[in-house]
């Protein structure tokens, strides 16, 4: 009997914490499934990445590229432009790949499989959401557009609730976000060219986009830099809000205690040089770098956010703060003054990854999944 294909359909936006999520999910084969994976448009960074594991089938919607976009209306207005374009052209990938299972990521390729959703119903539709709905979650559109799919996925509790609300449906699967602790922490290598015991580095991880606290950070850091000189702040992304970020850092005076690292791949590299992790957004499903920087080893301060501090314990594995650079600042001293504190908290935090956010049990999830919409349970 052959393998039952499942395809899974996102917009990807380069190869940053859902992309990486997803490329270890893929990264096993699972016994009885075929997983395919569909850009909604060309992405040469992810696709790079993807090609990596050879069992996937990769496939693609749009053949050009669209730059990310900090503004979600603009976002929102090029996807309905190229909307039905882009259903035509996953009508044709189920009609070639004839899935059992269709696993859909995020708002944007909800709205592309919406239609085949309502037609196909001898395929198993499930819709995963990964960031906590704002104000506009409980509008009506949002009811019609997940009505069709038989399941509804969420990546953490506060996710899930925020679900329930603009779903008006209490049956959401939860599966947590998990991390190859092993593999990443494998894949460390201490980075050339630091001296560790002059220099107290703070590192953010992520799309530099508005929401994502960078400026809250940097202000935290001036102050920071009054009683720990040394200090550094190590940024790792890119986005198109890295121009006005410099721009801050320079006006700031701290052109030369940040460091914008762009993309990069040794990202385990990264933290492992670290001494602390900062994380400020405002809202997320469940950071996928704020479980990097916890199988690293790293102690936290994270400002409280939904599906960001249910990673942590707050005084154990991080301090969670309010949303203020003084508070911030604070925590970040405290934590560059004791070493020890450090390590106890980064030991604390590795062990928390173990125990609750195995990549064994994220497949394992997904896996289920599978059956539920292949109807094989």
């Amino acid at each position: 009997m052959s393998d039952i294909p499942v395809l899974h359909v996102l917009r990807t936006y380069g190869f940053h914490g859902g992309e990486r999520q997803l490329f270890q999910l893929f990264a096993e084969v699972k016994k009885g499934f075929r997983e395919l994976f569909v850009f909604v448009y060309k992405d040469k960074e992810c696709e790079s990445c993807y090609r990596k594991i050879g069992h996937l089938v990769l496939e693609r919607l749009w053949p050009m590229a669209i730059r990310p976009r900090d503004n979600l209306w603009v976002e929102f207005s090029c996807l309905l432009i190229l909307l039905p374009l882009l259903q035509l052209a996953l009508l044709r990938q189920i009609l070639k790949h004839r899935p059992k299972a269709c696993v859909v990521h995020g708002f944007q390729a909800a709205m592309v499989a919406w239609p085949m959703a309502w037609l196909f119903r001898d395929i198993g539709f499930a819709y995963c959401h990964r960031i906590t709905k704002g104000r506009w979650g409980s509008a009506r559109i949002f009811r019609l557009l997940y009505k069709p799919f038989r399941h509804l996925v969420a990546i953490s509790e506060s996710v899930a609730n925020s679900l329930r609300t603009a779903t008006g449906r209490e049956d959401i699967a939860l599966i947590m976000n998990g991390i190859d602790w092993q593999k990443l922490r494998g894949q460390a290598t201490p980075l050339q060219g630091r001296h560790l015991t002059d220099t107290f580095v703070v590192t953010m991880v992520g799309r530099l986009m508005s929401h994502k606290g960078h400026e809250l950070v940097m202000q935290s850091l001036c102050s920071l830099r009054k009683e720990t000189a040394n200090a550094e702040l190590w940024i790792a992304g890119m986005g198109e809000y890295e121009p006005e970020l410099r721009a801050i850092s320079k006006k700031m005076g701290l052109d030369h205690a940040i460091r914008f690292l762009g993309y990069r791949e040794n990202i385990a590299s990264i933290l492992q040089t670290s001494d602390v992790f900062v994380h400020a957004s405002t809202n997320e499903g469940l950071s996928n770098s704020v479980l990097e920087a916890m199988a690293m080893g790293l102690p936290s301060v994270v400002v409280d956010a939904p599906g960001v501090t249910e990673c942590h314990e707050d005084g154990q594995t991080a301090f969670v703060v309010e949303r203020n650079a003084d508070a911030l600042t604070v925590r970040l001293l405290q934590l560059a003054r004791d070493p020890q504190l450090r390590r106890q908290m980064g030991e604390k935090a590795l062990e928390r990854v173990k125990e609750h956010f195995s990549i064994e049990a994220n497949r394992a999830g997904y896996t289920n999944l599978y059956r539920s919409l292949a109807g094989t349970a």
